[in-house]
């Protein structure tokens, strides 16, 4: 139980950390983890490579870009920063190397807009927490700023502000990121079963279940998932989990999709490559362009009413902000739903698991 209570909280703080979005009529993504910009009348997007950006009509002051440092940037009117990140540590030439971070000033990038319409010199504090609520990030410095951890802990976005409390004018615009913010957009070829040959979700058994059109069941390892496409961040595709029971929480990729999982080593050895790990629980939230579906043709979307007519009522209840979780514990395995105004909104799978 003291896992399941641990993936319960875990993926209710990520689930209120990659929400932040907003409805936007202006063209720009909603969703500010999507990092798109409008300059004039172009949007850019900033989750993209070197190359992309470059394609977009961004312009480089410098000729060589280096891995890990901001680069200042314009688009021919108006100027900023761009961090350079390299996808893959061993790789060399302008093709590995993406966009990892942004930088746009009110002296430099005035108007420059992101998501919610929120403006660089125009928008004040008051306009970003009602665009983007609480921040999920404490501010622990003497400068003015709200911090906005996103997509898996990935990405940090910063809004600092000049003058008084609410009505202070936004002044600049930070957004860093450990690892490029397009990683894994490059949608890798699915092995396994075809769409076509997946079985009906009306017939699982609660141990069964599909992602992004992929077929699963019973115990799995990271592997699995591996085969059909979905990609670890390199820096720790060669880790390896040194004590038995050792679990590693880890994000995977492919296109713009993204799923957490946790792995735990249960082989009984001290030394276990991480793709070889089983699959404590894997969890698929809403804020994502992820798709799953359990037993009863469950996915996120469904009403609690929907959950409870598959499930019954013998479930385990958490309460965690604005989010409630019921938790049912099916013979090996246990089935997680995080509802939010009676919609669920994630939904986390824990195969063979243990109460």
């Amino acid at each position: 139980m003291k896992k399941i209570l641990a993936a319960i909280l875990a993926l209710t703080i990520i689930l209120s950390m990659i929400s932040v979005s907003c409805a936007d009529e202006n063209g720009v993504s909603d969703r500010l983890m999507d990092m798109q910009v409008k300059l004039g009348n172009k949007i850019y997007t900033f989750a993209d490579s070197i190359d992309g950006i470059k394609a977009q009509g961004v312009r480089f002051v410098d000729d060589e870009l280096k891995a890990g440092e901001f680069h200042e940037a314009n688009n021919g009117r108006i100027a900023f920063k761009v961090k350079v990140g390299a996808a893959d540590e061993k790789s060399t030439g302008s093709e590995s190397l993406y966009v990892c971070g942004y930088e746009f000033n009110s002296k430099e990038s005035l108007n420059a807009e992101i998501s919610c319409g929120i403006k660089v010199g125009v928008s004040t504090r008051a306009d970003v927490l009602n665009a983007f609520g609480t921040p999920t990030t404490p501010n622990f410095t003497d400068k003015d700023y709200l911090a906005y951890m996103l997509n898996y802990n990935y990405l940090l976005v910063r809004f600092y502000f000049s003058g008084n409390e609410d009505e202070s004018t936004l002044i600049r615009v930070e957004a860093e990121s450990d690892i490029p913010f397009s990683y894994g957009l490059e949608v890798s070829e699915f092995a396994g079963k075809e769409a076509e040959n997946l079985p009906d979700p009306m017939t699982f058994n609660f141990d069964q279940f599909i992602i992004d059109g992929k077929f699963y069941e019973g115990a799995l390892k990271l592997q699995d998932f591996l085969d059909n496409g979905w990609r670890l961040d390199s820096r720790i595709a060669d880790k390896v989990l040194q004590d038995e029971y050792r679990t590693e929480d880890v994000v995977l990729f492919n296109g713009v999709n993204m799923i957490f999982v946790s792995v735990e080593n249960r082989q009984g050895t001290d030394s276990l490559p991480i793709a070889d790990g089983d699959v404590e629980y894997v969890g698929v939230l809403k804020a994502d362009d992820t798709s799953i579906i359990v037993a009863d043709g469950l996915t996120i979307g469904s009403s609690f009413e929907d959950v409870m007519a598959t499930f019954g009522s013998n479930y385990f209840e958490s309460v965690s902000g604005d989010y409630t979780t019921y938790s049912y514990h099916l013979g090996k395995t246990t089935n997680m739903f995080f509802v939010k105004d009676d919609i669920v909104e994630a939904i986390s799978v824990y195969p063979e698991s243990q109460p």
